[in-house]
């Protein structure tokens, strides 16, 4: 169960769409809801710092002006949307760095909802996907990275490849009954059909109390060879999976999870 949401709201139209499924998923829950913002500074910085020209400057300071329009707009919606859904919640808005405002702020609640960024967007998708990815290597976890807001998350793959991270993931997310009603799938990883056989036991065993059902399948190889080609089989909705919180692991893992971001539709439950 949840207790208290935060909701990363972009002042696009993918965050703005995302409103109705976070605002449904409070009231599930009964949990209260916090809507922030964050007016990213780093260019502004960036540009202030390295002396660059003026009118470059002055240009991100207009960008950003805009910015600041746009979240007023998308704020007022969420408000709307919570008081009429009677929805505990109040909005937040910061400047600065989201790699560090973003994690801090991820402590005091129990789930971080944020959308994935668009293919068009101004900062580029593998720079917003990159982010993404550095998010949930710093702490902001468990993430819930949603995809094409108008869909219905009905199928859920869980991924577990052997280590801890994905073991808690599992457990954390099945814990917090955010997809009770779902179909759900158990993926088991490993380098060698024993490997990925003993992890499927392993797994099993451990979600054999689970009150839902859960079917079982395994593959060989890595995350990153084997994740995003296996939700385009199973057309997965939702995908979970372990984030390591270590430098060297969290560069691997977060290859594998840019490419689900990029090759696929669906969305991204993330936790370590």
């Amino acid at each position: 169960m949840l207790n208290s949401l935060l909701f990363h709201l972009e002042a696009d139209d993918r965050g703005t769409e995302a409103i109705p499924i976070v605002v449904d998923m409070a009231v599930q829950h009964g949990a209260r809801l916090r809507g922030l913002m964050i007016a990213d500074t780093r260019r502004l910085i960036a540009s202030a710092v390295g002396c660059e020209a003026a009118v470059y400057a002055a240009t991100e300071g207009e960008l950003l002006q805009r910015q600041s329009q746009r979240q007023s707009t998308a704020l007022s919606e969420l408000t709307h949307a919570c008081l009429q859904a009677g929805v505990d919640f109040d909005v937040r808005r910061l400047r600065g760095d989201p790699l560090e405002l973003l994690p801090r702020e991820a402590r005091f609640h129990d789930l971080i909802v944020t959308t994935r960024p668009r293919p068009h967007d101004r900062e580029g998708s593998s720079e917003g996907i990159s982010t993404l990815t550095e998010l949930a290597i710093r702490g902001a976890q468990p993430l819930l990275v949603l995809r094409d807001s108008r869909s219905v998350l009905k199928r859920v793959l869980l991924i577990y490849d052997g280590s801890v991270a994905s073991e808690r993931a599992i457990k954390q997310c099945l814990l917090q009954r955010l997809f009770h009603d779902a179909e759900m799938r158990l993926l088991a990883i490993g380098a060698t059909d024993v490997e990925a056989r003993r992890n499927l036991a392993e797994m099993a065993e451990c979600l054999r109390h689970q009150q839902q059902e859960i079917e079982l399948g395994h593959a060989c190889g890595s995350l990153r060879q084997i994740a995003a080609a296996y939700i385009r089989k199973w057309d997965a909705d939702v995908v979970v999976v372990g984030a390591p919180q270590r430098r060297i692991l969290g560069f691997l893992w977060g290859g594998a999870v840019a490419d689900t971001l990029r090759q696929t539709r669906a969305a991204v439950y993330v936790s370590g």
